[in-house]
C-alpha cells in the first residue's frame, strides 16, 4: 500500500516551529481550492513538517507551496473525550511563487527556477 499526497496551494498562517528533542517541527495550514463553474470549494490541510529549518522562515501567510507527503491521523483524549485530527507529515515542501513578493528574493535562484520548471511538467 502506498500513502503519499499532494497538494498545491496557500498558506493560511505563518509556519510555527518548535523543537521536539533534538530536532524541530514546523506547523502551518494550506487553503486548496477548487473552483466549479460559479462555485468554489476550499478544503483546510494541516501540515507538519520535521527539520527544514532554513525554509521556514519562508513559509509565511499568502506563499504557494507545494507539498509531498503521507496522510496521518493524530489522536488524545481531552476531559474524557476522545479528540483527533488529520495531518499530512510533509517530506517535500517546494515554495511555487518565487519571485512574485518583492520583498523577499529566494535563497537559491537556480533552486527556484528548478522548482518553477518542476512545477510547469506536472500533468494537472
Amino acid at each position: 500500500m502506498v500513502n503519499k499526497c499532494i497538494f498545491i496551494g496557500t498558506i493560511g498562517r505563518d509556519a510555527e516551529s518548535r523543537k521536539v528533542g533534538d530536532n524541530s517541527v514546523s506547523e502551518f495550514s494550506i487553503a486548496c481550492t477548487e473552483k466549479y463553474k460559479d462555485q468554489e470549494k476550499t478544503e483546510w490541510v494541516n501540515i507538519s513538517m520535521w527539520g527544514k529549518e532554513g525554509l521556514v522562515k519562508h513559509l509565511t501567510k499568502g506563499r504557494k507551496v507545494f507539498v509531498e507527503g503521507k496522510m496521518q491521523t493524530q489522536t488524545w483524549e481531552k476531559d474524557g473525550q476522545k479528540r483527533s485530527k488529520t495531518i499530512i507529515n510533509a517530506f517535500n515542501v517546494q515554495i511555487v511563487d518565487w519571485g512574485k513578493d518583492k520583498r523577499e528574493e529566494p535563497i537559491n535562484r537556480a533552486e527556484a527556477e528548478l522548482n518553477n520548471q518542476m512545477m510547469d511538467d506536472m500533468p494537472f
